[in-house]
């Protein structure tokens, strides 16, 4: 793979690779990688997504031959990861992670359509894995993104990675 800190995907059959960007746009593609921040791909098609990335240490790998369309992937901490194996197609999905040291992994030749919303949360880990077929209006999360707590002060809905 290539590293990179700018990938803009114009209507060509691959991607053009800009190097040294920190926030870019072509097209209906926004990208805001920040500061510290790694896009590493090489051969992907983005058309229509937007990349925002607040924090730092953070890394989104995208395969190669891989297809994004019409996707939201955002990242709002450190430590982070987003793979999206080569060959898989998202299309009108969004990836999100708050906090420190999560991931969410998308496996090869995987395909994602229809307003399907995919979080990690509170150092948790969502891995799909490869070969997989997934429809509309879909929602995993691995965590409710606030605390419940019984009369005893314990929480209970605990966050748990999702494989």
């Amino acid at each position: 793979m290539r590293l990179v800190h700018d990938l803009l995907a114009t209507e060509s059959r691959h991607a053009r690779i800009i190097l040294g960007a920190h926030k870019r746009t072509l097209g209906k593609n926004s990208i805001q990688l920040g500061r510290r921040n790694r896009l590493e791909s090489e051969f992907a098609r983005l058309s229509g997504t937007r990349i925002s990335v607040k924090g730092s240490n953070n890394l989104i790998s995208i395969g190669p031959r891989t297809r994004i369309e019409g996707c939201h992937i955002f990242i709002s901490g450190s430590n982070n990861t987003v793979t999206i194996g080569g060959d898989a197609t998202l299309k009108d999905a969004e990836l999100w992670i708050e906090d420190e040291g999560n991931c969410i992994s998308v496996g090869q030749r995987t395909k994602i359509t229809g307003r399907t919303h995919l979080a990690a949360i509170e150092g948790t880990a969502l891995q799909i894995g490869e070969d997989c077929l997934f429809s509309s209006s879909i929602h995993f999360t691995t965590s409710d993104s606030h605390s419940i707590v019984d009369l005893a002060g314990s929480r209970v809905n605990p966050p748990e990675s999702i494989t």
